[in-house]
């Protein structure tokens, strides 16, 4: 520590100073001209675009026959898709749309968006994504980031609760998302407004099923445990949440160690390793369920977070006490680690920006409390993102291609101040024309 001026050790204590290196570069000049040139066009003709260069509509398979939905019919998903992103609701969507009534819309709802085929949408829309050569200046999908980001919903059901702060007199539900360092979403979960957000993360990491594939996993303080940490480790996973007043973070040593210099930081938080060692066969039965989907992480975090006294539940923490000591050790020595993880939030911010652009009529509320159909529309709004991002990614690496004899791009680090994260080019309301596919 005596060469690191982030960290200072005073009275046995560490201060943290402020970090003046932390945060991304920017080009505003750049991020603005890109922007502003990129092409206009309607959020249908975007999705039509899209699933041609992916084919994400072949996901939609009906639910007993398993027959992929015709091509004559795609239009009317498109239209089902964005009237459930959007949340003007099928009602509004057959208002809006030429040549598409409710029934229509209802049919394929009904008949054809099961969950099962949008998490295989997004899968494919996400796989299509990683090929593209534009996203790398991004992230390779080594990273990604969970947060929360609260909906307004009418009526009760298990996961609507008031929350004052944020609803007033009203209800809502926290929909969590992971997001990939390349900016698309992985996994969708919807929690209760009151619940903390670390119960969703391992849903999130193990519910991916893409070629996207984080080894890095960040999020802020509300949504870490110690326990937390323990899991990730054993499913391969390096969990680097960022910590309130980290500074003040407990660090502990199994007792057989020597902490040198650090020893009156450590006293007292010695950990022994014979209680992990007695109960490591049990603990890995917890593991091994979580890997096959015996068991969902929310169940699994919940138990131990109350299981106060339980041996495992108790040797679980221990590790997680352990495992978050050494991720502490190089959040404060790695200036870069820091920055990475810095960066990767900021991007969850600007996605929460999208989303809320493309839920515009969220204001409102949604109106069917029902924890499936909640679950079900705010997936389809992350598969919405997704494909806005894919056609960012393509449009955006077109345009940088067209520029890269201009002074403007002098590196990697300029390219990668340009976000995927927007729609401001992209019309999304008014009236929608969507274009019949001819059967062949």
């Amino acid at each position: 520590m005596k060469d690191n001026r982030f960290v200072k050790l005073v009275d046995n204590k560490i201060q943290l100073s402020r970090d003046p290196g932390l945060g991304d570069p920017v080009s505003t000049k750049l991020h603005d001209q890109v922007q502003q040139s990129l092409p206009k066009i309607r959020i249908e003709d975007l999705i039509s675009e899209i699933d041609k260069e992916t084919r994400f509509s072949q996901a939609f398979k009906h639910h007993s026959t398993h027959e992929p939905l015709d091509e004559s019919r795609k239009h009317i998903l498109y239209a089902s898709l964005i009237a459930h992103a959007t949340n003007i609701g099928v009602s509004g969507m057959a208002s809006a749309s030429e040549g598409i009534s409710v029934d229509m819309l209802e049919d394929i709802c009904k008949g054809y968006q099961s969950a099962h085929c949008v998490r295989e949408a997004i899968r494919i829309v996400n796989n299509y994504q990683a090929t593209l050569e534009a996203g790398n200046v991004w992230g390779d999908g080594s990273m990604s980031s969970s947060d929360g980001q609260m909906f307004r919903v009418h009526g009760k059901s298990l996961h609507v609760e008031y929350h004052p702060r944020r609803f007033g007199v009203r209800r809502g539900i926290n929909v969590v998302t992971h997001q990939s360092d390349r900016e698309v979403v992985l996994a969708t979960i919807v929690l209760a407004c009151s619940k903390r957000e670390w119960h969703a993360v391992l849903d999130g990491l193990l519910g991916n099923n893409s070629v996207i594939s984080p080894k890095i996993h960040t999020t802020d303080t509300h949504g870490y445990s110690d326990h937390l940490f323990a899991l990730c480790w054993l499913l391969d996973i390096v969990f680097a949440p960022r910590l309130k007043d980290a500074g003040d973070s407990r660090l502990w040593l199994p007792n057989l160690f020597e902490a040198g210099d650090l020893t009156p930081i450590f006293e007292e938080r010695r950990i022994s390793l014979s209680n992990l060692s007695d109960h490591w066969e049990p603990v890995q039965r917890i593991v091994s369920a979580l890997k096959q989907g015996l068991i969902n992480g929310q169940t699994v975090t919940m138990r131990l977070a109350n299981a106060s006294g339980d041996p495992v539940a108790n040797a679980l923490l221990d590790l997680g006490r352990l495992v978050k000591t050494t991720f502490l050790l190089r959040w404060m020595r790695d200036k870069e680690f820091r920055q990475s993880l810095h960066a990767q939030l900021n991007k969850g911010e600007s996605r929460h920006f999208l989303a809320r652009s493309v839920n515009f009529a969220s204001g409102t509320g949604y109106r069917s409390a029902d924890p499936l159909d909640l679950m079900h529309r705010t997936s389809i709004l992350s598969l919405m993102c997704n494909i806005i991002v894919t056609w960012n990614t393509i449009a955006i690496g077109n345009l940088i291609n067209s520029m890269k004899s201009s002074a403007a791009i002098e590196n990697d680090l300029d390219i990668s101040s340009i976000s995927p994260l927007i729609c401001g080019h992209i019309a999304r309301t008014g009236t929608y024309r969507f274009k019949q596919e001819v059967a062949q």
